[in-house]
């Protein structure tokens, strides 16, 4: 029989069938960066694995070694330090069980004090990678058909201008618009000295009754 159906469902996902779809936004943001590069992440998941480079001294090294392990390790190499983590990468719409890489790093550096970097930037890269559901730009938000909205930092790289451009994925259900959300990213943002980046893309959630 070719007779075509007045009505098919192709799901992209197993049993049981989805009758919604979150809305997304990625975008991304940026910061001048002292001394310091970063190379984490490839932008659509927790950040699985990353790399840092700070200047070299021997007490930052010796903090850094102080903390090192199976998840984080530290060299030196010629006038610099080079710092690498894993982490656990999630998919940005489900991070549950995620352990950022960059967290693990900003973690030790955020509370080392010396003038040869900006330790303060990552205390924010802590903030907006150790919390998957808004917490950081007070977007958290909740209802029955979704459950909570979900915002993960998927990517951190240093350009040629010694910018810190950070990419981040927000995956949300109804009840809440992407202009609010967006209000108060740049909000945020503006407070801690970050400059907003390009909205890559943005869809609107939808939900059958």
């Amino acid at each position: 029989d070719n007779t075509v159906p007045d009505f098919s469902v192709v799901p992209d996902a197993g049993f049981p069938l989805y009758r919604g779809n979150k809305g997304c936004i990625r975008f991304s943001c940026k910061k001048v960066l002292k001394n310091v590069i970063i190379n984490a992440g490839n932008g659509s998941s927790v950040i699985g694995d990353a790399t840092v480079e700070l200047p070299y001294s021997e007490k930052t090294f010796s903090e850094i070694l102080k903390s090192s392990g199976e998840k984080i390790s530290a060299l030196k190499e010629g006038d610099k330090i080079i710092i690498k983590a894993l982490g656990i990468p999630k998919h940005s719409a489900t991070p549950e069980g995620g352990l950022s890489a960059l967290a693990v790093i900003s973690d030790i550096l955020k509370n080392i004090k010396t003038p040869e970097f900006d330790a303060d930037i990552f205390n924010e890269f802590y903030k907006m990678s150790n919390f998957y559901y808004g917490e950081y730009f007070k977007i958290e938000h909740e209802n029955s058909d979704f459950g909570k909205l979900t915002c993960v930092l998927t990517k951190v790289e240093t350009d040629e201008s010694g910018n810190a451009l950070a990419s981040f994925n927000i995956r949300y259900g109804t009840g809440i618009s992407d202009n609010d959300i967006l209000l108060k990213i740049e909000k945020k943002l503006k407070e801690e000295g970050f400059e907003m980046g390009e909205v890559t893309y943005r869809s609107i959630p939808h939900a059958l009754s």
